[in-house]
């Protein structure tokens, strides 16, 4: 574990060659620099895990801290580099190494020459920064990692700068990301100025021994602590930033969803867990946003037909029952969920990109329909994401975590929850076998036989790694968590009648979509036509219109300001005072005409003024 420096290091390294002389080095070294970076930390992860595993010992909680250098010191105010390992970090270090690599070795032959370096560089530096967050014992050093996810999701989704959308798209997310790291440092602040430690371990402590459950400090706190997290793990109402990077090239979001920023928020709430814990209003709140992200997304999701946005959608659809986990403190079981999230995501991006490869560029689903015969692998891949995302009983680890995350809120008593939790599998299993066959139609009408780019061999391995990891492996695998987040017992007599009722739903929502997509889709064009979905079906594409109630409640009236303050009215103002007072003296000059007869008439006239003042007084 004295290596573990080496994991942020070794990125940062590449990044730095890339980015300096990257312009120099042909197609096949960029390549190696980039790849071979992350395939090394990938060796270093799988050593480091080898030997944590090797020094656990039964009922005790194994933590590593590296300390590296002293970074701030001001009378009490002591900042200290150093590294923090235990099984929550040693988790996310997997999910960041592997699905990087994987998404590093699908872009090899898949970017541009044009942006070839850029990418790999950039990538490097956000997997470097990832393992910034992951790593930190202080929330300060946590912060640089974090602010160089936003930096580098910025510099990912504006990869095409040239075209005017990704740099908007660039710049929005960059901003909306700063608004939630405000609500960061407000949280920050108001727990340094109680507790006056911003050291992880010590936090926690002092928060478990010293403040109250429920009280105003703990409410404020975890509540700002929230809305900074979900600016990176996009829920309602910071997710608006999502939907408009799906002009970005698609190895780039998939980065962004399954192994960085979509994981970032989720890391700080499951960190700080015993302060969240504290707070039984905002893991309610947590549940209410979790449960509205779901269905907004799930519902949005049905009814686009740009395939980048329906996996966009789906992304945050499936990430909100983390959240959902979170608010019933099945903290376990969100972590267990969140692995297989960010794989069967990378699957559903990367098997995506291959298509609309395949398709000439095209994303208009209903534009895309390919022979399965043709392209046997990929529609293999869209299968697995299908049963992962629908949750198809005893095939996927997808079902087993999900299934475990809706039992929890039963146990909780959540009800409500559970019920959206329902329905959001119902509405996951509709658009995404919606989407397979609309894609892969079971007849052969309309379908593209060939494509003029040809498909590298390379492509498929990450693939096909993705499938074998999303097949149910990690339900066999006990996560090393046990101790610092607390576990819910879910063993009942009633969860097997459970898991056959998700049964039931998958099955309904499967046969539901086989029936309206497979055939002349009648009652799609009825629904679609009909005057209730007129007015729908808009509000469900434009996601719930919360970008236009966003430009009404926010947008406009920061134009309206704007544009009054664009004449500077407050120097107008200003600029009246010596205006006056030059108006005053030229009066007062004008007493100055040098004739005796007004002079002597200003005296005995101020003279007589000065007694009536005296008679009056």
């Amino acid at each position: 574990m004295n290596l573990l420096y080496f994991i942020i290091l070794i990125p940062l390294i590449s990044f730095s060659i890339l980015a300096l002389w990257g312009k120099r080095f042909s197609r096949e070294n960029i390549a190696i620099i980039g790849l071979g970076s992350l395939g090394i930390v990938c060796l270093l992860t799988a050593f480091i895990i080898t030997d944590f595993y090797n020094n656990i010992r039964p009922d005790s909680i194994l933590i590593y801290t590296r300390y590296l250098w002293k970074w701030i010191g001001v009378d009490d105010f002591d900042i200290s580099v150093a590294l923090l390992l235990d099984g929550l970090s040693l988790t996310f270090i997997f999910i960041i190494a592997i699905i990087s690599f994987l998404v590093l070795f699908f872009a090899i032959s898949y970017i541009e020459d044009k942006d070839y370096y850029d990418f790999f560089a950039y990538g490097n530096l956000l997997v470097a920064n990832m393992f910034i967050i992951v790593l930190a014992d202080n929330i300060l050093v946590m912060l640089l990692g974090w602010e160089g996810v936003s930096l580098c999701s910025y510099l990912l989704i504006g990869l095409y700068h040239k075209q005017l959308k990704n740099s908007y798209a660039a710049i929005r997310t960059y901003i909306i990301m700063h608004i939630g790291d405000v609500f960061l440092l407000i949280g920050l602040f108001l727990l340094y100025g109680e507790l006056h430690t911003l050291n992880i371990k010590q936090l926690l402590t002092l928060a478990t021994d010293r403040l109250a459950i429920d009280s105003d400090i703990v409410i404020w706190a975890t509540s700002a602590l929230f809305l900074g997290a979900i600016s990176k793990s996009v829920q309602l109402p910071m997710h608006s930033w999502l939907t408009d990077t799906t002009s970005a090239t698609t190895p780039a979001l998939t980065l962004i969803h399954s192994a960085s920023a979509m994981l970032a928020g989720i890391y700080l709430i499951m960190r700080l867990n015993s302060l969240f814990i504290l707070s039984h209003d905002v893991l309610w709140l947590i549940g209410i946003i979790g449960s509205l992200t779901l269905l907004m997304s799930s519902c949005s999701a049905l009814v686009q037909n740009d395939i980048k946005k329906v996996i966009t959608y789906a992304s945050l659809s499936q990430i909100s029952y983390v959240f959902l986990a979170i608010s019933v403190q099945a903290w376990g079981d969100a972590l267990a969920y969140l692995m297989s999230y960010s794989i069967f995501i990378a699957l559903l991006f990367l098997s995506s990109a291959l298509l609309i490869r395949i398709c000439d560029g095209e994303r208009d689903i209903h534009h895309m329909a390919v022979s399965i015969k043709s392209n046997p692998l990929i529609y293999f891949c869209f299968l697995i994401v299908g049963a992962s995302i629908s949750a198809a009983p005893w095939l996927t680890t997808s079902f087993f975590t999900k299934g475990n995350i809706l039992w929890a809120t039963v146990i909780q008593g959540r009800i409500g929850i559970t019920a959206i939790g329902l329905i959001g599998i119902l509405l996951s299993t509709l658009y995404i076998f919606r989407l397979i066959f609309i894609l892969f139609p079971l007849f052969s009408k309309g379908q593209r036989e060939k494509s003029s780019v040809k498909q590298s061999a390379i492509s498929y391995v990450p693939l096909i790694l993705l499938v074998i990891l999303s097949l149910g492996i990690f339900t066999q695998i006990t996560l090393p968590v046990s101790g610092l987040m607390p576990y819910l017992v879910l063993h009942s007599e009633d969860f097997f009648s459970f898991k056959l009722l998700l049964t039931a739903i998958t099955i309904l929502g499967v046969l539901t979509t086989y029936v309206l997509y497979t055939g002349n889709q009648t009652e799609i064009n009825e629904i679609t036509h009909s005057p209730l979905g007129k007015r729908v079906i808009p509000f469900l594409y434009s996601g719930w219109r919360v970008d236009a109630l966003y430009h009404k409640i926010l947008i406009k009236p920061y134009l309206f300001i704007a544009q009054k303050l664009k004449t500077d009215p407050l120097n107008i103002n200003l600029s009246l005072i010596p205006k006056v007072i030059t108006r005053i003296n030229a009066q007062i000059a004008k007493l100055e005409n040098g004739y005796l007869r007004w002079y002597t008439t200003s005296i005995v006239v101020g003279g007589l003024f000065i007694l009536l003042l005296q008679v009056f007084a």
